[in-house]
């Protein structure tokens, strides 16, 4: 019976993570790009810090999108909560903007055997290094990974959506994930990933999108 239920919430999940993709694509623009992260995360048990560094490039890998650092740390409530702040700032080269971020999350989870679900909720105050209105976005994910006995890949799927509130209300853009974190040993994880990246085109008011390939290593102390 149980395997019977893994089978059934695994594609449930898939149609929430990507379900919201034929709907949109008759106006979507095309455009790849690749996210490249390294991770260093250093825990005591229940609390930890975290030292993030990313590249993200864009227009067929040959311009930088962004690249930015998060400093930030986290909490275990209990087996099922957790809590996370962190300090963001960003480089958009494009736009020649510096950008200030601060975040606040929580983070349940329910696991079942060896499946894992997640939902993530995290609020993020933006600043504009160059001045203006600061923006609010609410950003709401959910996970689901498959994690088989004595085998190194523990393969997910994850969705994520971005809305503003405030004087930027609405929908931002949206993250649909498919991809394996690969277990070398106890201390060091690669996170491998195809990511379909969707996101309003103010100039042409369509939706355009951005097929990502991205690759994570993280470090465990």
């Amino acid at each position: 019976m149980m395997r019977n239920r893994k089978l059934v919430l695994i594609p449930v999940l898939a149609l929430m993570a990507f379900g919201s993709l034929g709907a949109s694509a008759q106006q979507v623009t095309d455009d790849f790009g690749t996210w490249a992260t390294v991770e260093a995360i250093k825990s005591w048990g229940d609390p930890m810090m975290i030292l993030h560094l990313e590249h993200r490039s864009m227009s067929d890998v040959t311009e930088t999108e962004a690249y930015f650092g998060v400093l930030g740390a986290a909490y275990k409530f209990t087996p099922w909560l957790s809590g996370e702040i962190g300090y963001e700032f960003w480089r958009i080269p494009n736009a020649d903007r510096n950008l200030h971020k601060g975040v606040i999350g929580l983070t349940g989870t329910l696991k079942r055997e060896n499946l894992t679900f997640q939902l993530r909720e995290k609020y993020e105050l933006s600043f504009n290094q160059a001045g203006g209105a600061p923006t609010h976005t609410l950003r709401s994910r959910i996970r689901g990974q498959f994690t088989p006995d004595n085998f190194c890949m523990r393969p997910y799927i994850m969705y994520e959506i971005f809305n503003g509130f405030g004087d930027t209300y609405g929908w931002i853009r949206s993250l649909h994930y498919l991809g394996t974190d690969i277990v070398v040993d106890r201390h060091n994880v690669f996170d491998i990933y195809y990511m379909y990246h969707m996101f309003p085109d103010a100039a042409s008011g369509l939706t355009s999108s951005r097929h990502i390939l991205g690759v994570t290593y993280r470090v465990l102390f």
